[in-house]
C-alpha cells in the first residue's frame, strides 16, 4: 500500500512537468487531514478504519502530524513549479471544503465540520500569484467556493469561452485583492445541511449571512438520525460576535424579521427552483 497523499502529489508533480509548456489547470484535492486519522508513517497495511477517534488525545496527535505531512507535500508541489520555471506566473488557491473537525480545534470559532456555525463553514482561503498579487495582502472580503471558479477563470483569460446567458454563481476575486476595487462587505450567503440514508432524507440546519449579520436554523433532533419540522432560529452579529455567543433574534425583532424575510426570498430564487 502507499499513502494516498503521496499517490496525487507525485501524480501531480507529473502532471506540471507534463504541461510545463502550456496554460494548465490543477484540481487537488488532497484528503488529508480527514478519517481515517492515519499517522503518515504508519504501517500502509493497517485495516481502513483502525486509527484513533477524531476526539481523543490520539487523535489530535494523528491530526497534526497530517496537517504537517500536508505541509510538506505542498512543498512539493512548489519546489516542482519553481524548477519548471512557473512559480511566479502560477496562480495557487489553497483553502478547505469544510471547517475543522473535532481534532482540528477551531476555536474560537463555535462547532465544528457538519455544522452551519462559522467552526463549520469559515475555512482559510490563501492565494499566491507574485506577478499579480502583492505579498502580504490580506483582505476581510466575504467569498465563497463558487469565487475560485470564476476567479480561476478570469485568471486564465477562460470566462470568454462561457455563455454569455450561463450565470455563474461567484464573482471574480482578483480586482480587490489586486487593489482595484472596494470590498463588497453587503455580499449575502446561504447554506443547508441535510441528512440522508436508512431514516429518510432530513433538513438539519440552515444559515443565511448578509454582511455582518446572520441567520442559523437549527431543525430538532427526534433521536435515530431522524429531524421534525420544528426549529430554532439564532440570530447573531458576527462583526462583533465571531463565536456566535449572543443570540439577538429575541433582543433585536426587527432585524430578525429582516433577514427571516431575506432568508425566505433567497430561498425562493436558489433553492425552490423547477428542474
Amino acid at each position: 500500500g502507499q499513502y494516498l497523499t503521496d499517490i496525487w502529489t507525485n501524480l501531480a508533480v507529473d502532471f506540471i512537468k507534463e504541461n510545463r509548456k502550456d496554460p494548465f489547470f490543477l484540481y487537488l484535492p488532497w484528503s488529508i487531514p480527514h478519517a481515517p486519522l492515519q499517522d503518515p508513517v504508519s504501517d500502509p497495511s493497517t485495516v481502513f478504519d483502525a486509527g484513533p477517534k477524531s476526539n481523543t488525545p490520539e487523535g489530535r496527535e494523528a491530526f497534526v502530524k497530517m496537517v504537517e505531512y500536508l505541509d510538506s507535500r505542498i512543498g512539493k508541489i512548489f519546489k516542482t513549479l519553481k524548477k519548471e520555471g512557473q512559480f511566479e506566473n502560477t496562480l495557487i488557491i489553497f483553502t478547505s471544503d469544510n471547517g475543522g473537525m473535532l481534532s482540528g480545534n477551531c476555536w474560537p470559532l463555535k462547532k465544528s465540520k457538519q455544522y452551519l456555525e462559522e467552526g463549520g463553514i469559515r475555512v482559510p482561503c490563501l492565494m499566491q500569484w507574485p506577478k499579480v498579487i502583492s505579498s502580504g495582502t490580506v483582505s476581510a472580503q466575504p467569498s465563497i467556493m463558487m469565487d475560485a471558479s470564476v476567479t480561476v477563470l478570469e485568471a486564465g483569460g477562460a470566462r470568454k469561452f462561457v455563455a454569455k446567458d450561463r450565470k455563474l454563481d461567484g464573482v471574480n476575486l482578483l480586482p480587490v485583492l489586486r487593489g482595484e476595487a472596494e470590498m463588497d462587505s453587503k455580499r449575502t450567503f446561504g447554506w443547508r445541511r441535510r441528512d440522508w440514508g436508512a431514516t429518510g432524507n432530513y433538513l438539519r440546519q440552515e444559515a443565511y449571512r448578509s454582511g455582518h449579520w446572520k441567520l442559523i436554523r437549527t431543525y430538532k433532533y427526534l433521536r435515530n438520525k431522524k429531524w421534525s419540522a420544528e426549529y430554532n432560529d439564532e440570530l447573531f452579529n458576527l462583526g462583533q460576535d465571531i463565536g456566535e455567543v449572543e443570540n439577538l433574534a429575541g433582543k433585536i425583532p426587527q432585524k430578525y424579521k429582516e433577514m427571516k424575510t431575506s432568508f425566505d426570498q433567497w430561498k425562493t430564487e436558489v433553492v425552490n427552483l423547477e428542474p
